[in-house]
């Protein structure tokens, strides 16, 4: 992940893998030494990245909860990372986490996430925003 470059290699960096599904962000960057925190709806998801942080010897912060219960401090996190998320809430509550999240966010930080958009009445665009700041 090119992110990694942007970040550094400075494990004290603190990264929010909001809506972390089946890991792979998470687990990605606990193995690089970063200090991750990560969320998700469901409880089988959150049990199922608990395990596989067990096996492979990792440490990260894991909650349940709707993305919008989710509090961490102003000026807290390095990164933040939402894919996969966004597209199942309603717009007001999209807005609400983009303001929460650029709070947690120290000045100058990266946030990454994606949106699925309706082009047409059966077309849908993904699209991608890369990490800025």
């Amino acid at each position: 992940m090119n992110l990694i470059y942007t970040l550094g290699s400075n494990p004290e960096k603190t990264i929010y893998d909001l809506g972390c599904m089946i890991g792979r962000h998470t687990v990605y960057f606990a193995s690089h030494g970063y200090r991750v925190f990560a969320s998700d709806i469901s409880n089988d998801s959150i049990e199922s990245r608990r395990e596989w942080l067990l096996r492979e010897n990792l440490t990260v912060e894991l909650k349940q909860g709707h993305f919008l219960d989710v509090n961490y401090p102003e000026n807290f996190l390095d990164l933040v990372i939402i894919m996969n998320v966004l597209n199942h809430d309603i717009k007001s509550e999209v807005y609400q986490i983009m303001q929460k999240v650029l709070k947690m966010l120290k000045k100058k930080k990266k946030f990454t996430f994606e949106l699925l958009t309706l082009i047409s009445s059966n077309i849908f665009q993904i699209l991608l925003f890369p990490a800025f700041s």
